[in-house]
């Protein structure tokens, strides 16, 4: 005897949106699209014989990020086989889906439209006013991104600020390593941890050198933010940027101590810039701070007093 399969009482859209709304949902409902998007990539969309929703190739971008999807192939592979987050993204479940030739040109013309960096700012003004940064103490530091193209010996290396090339940093547990690709250097609210402005450069340009155009485009952007305390690591360590912060920024900064190239520390003090007492002995801890406050009147940075002189 023949079995006969019961028929679907409600379609895929209908039971899907039946269920609680994912974290991938709730977080591409809160994105604010710039109005006239769309017509941005018109000749993009004549590609092909359909063509894809700019909305939805800009979703998956988005969703590739949240979800942790390591490169555009394999968010390419996700779309065609996870039909719940194909349509969490806006397109037809039983649709074709873009390919990675079609993600690059889109992203190609995503680049030179701006279009991210603006959302972004204007996701960093919604936070402040909704009282999510705190902004009173904010951290400076830079992350390696490699690059998805082979890696270039030095020789054939294009140095012009734009292609990828060689850097070398230390972890937090002080080891080296070397990367080929870009330097991610990011200005974040110390409070929250969420980013408030970003810069990209080649791997092999030095976190002290990118730190001042990345705060240039913070005041540029956000004026009304005034942080009173500047985080920093010691790969930023230089006297032009204290003088950057306190004149300049009108803050205070905090920069871990590098003994590379320092000056002879001044009286009081051993030569990783800590306060010693009377016998020679280090003072650490609070002591430090009371040590500090008593001698100088205020509580400041031990290498700001030192280029205080």
């Amino acid at each position: 005897m023949d079995t006969i399969r019961q028929m679907m009482l409600f379609s895929f859209e209908d039971l899907y949106k039946m269920q609680s709304e994912t974290r991938l949902e709730l977080a591409l409902k809160e994105l604010k699209i710039p109005a006239g998007f769309g017509n941005l990539f018109k000749a993009s969309n004549e590609r092909g014989p359909k063509g894809y929703s700019p909305k939805s190739m800009l979703y998956a971008i988005f969703a590739m990020r949240i979800e942790g999807v390591p490169n555009i192939s394999a968010l390419v592979r996700r779309l065609k086989s996870d039909l719940g987050f194909r349509y969490a993204c806006g397109f037809d479940v039983l649709g074709k889906t873009p390919s990675v030739s079609c993600f690059s040109r889109f992203l190609h013309k995503l680049e030179s439209t701006g279009i991210l960096l603006d959302m972004f700012h204007e996701a960093v003004e919604d936070a402040r006013e909704c009282k999510i940064l705190s902004l009173e103490a904010v951290a400076i530091d830079a992350t390696a991104i490699d690059a998805f193209e082979a890696p270039a010996p030095k020789a054939k290396l294009i140095d012009d600020g734009k292609h990828p090339n060689w850097g070398m940093k230390r972890d937090t547990h002080g080891n080296t390593f070397r990367w080929f690709g870009w330097k991610y250097h990011l200005i974040c609210d110390a409070a929250s941890g969420l980013p408030i402005a970003y810069h990209i450069t080649p791997a092999s340009v030095h976190d002290a050198a990118a730190v001042k155009e990345l705060m240039d485009s913070l005041a540029i952007k956000h004026p009304e933010i005034k942080s009173k305390y500047w985080l920093y690591d010691s790969g930023y360590d230089s006297a032009w940027l204290y003088e950057e912060v306190i004149k300049n920024r009108n803050g205070h900064p905090i920069i871990a101590f590098n003994g590379r190239g320092s000056l002879a520390p001044p009286a009081g003090f051993d030569e990783k810039l800590h306060p010693v007492c009377s016998g020679g002995k280090t003072i650490l801890g609070s002591s430090a701070i009371r040590f500090a406050v008593q001698k100088h009147g205020r509580r400041s940075t031990i290498r700001e007093l030192q280029w205080n002189g």
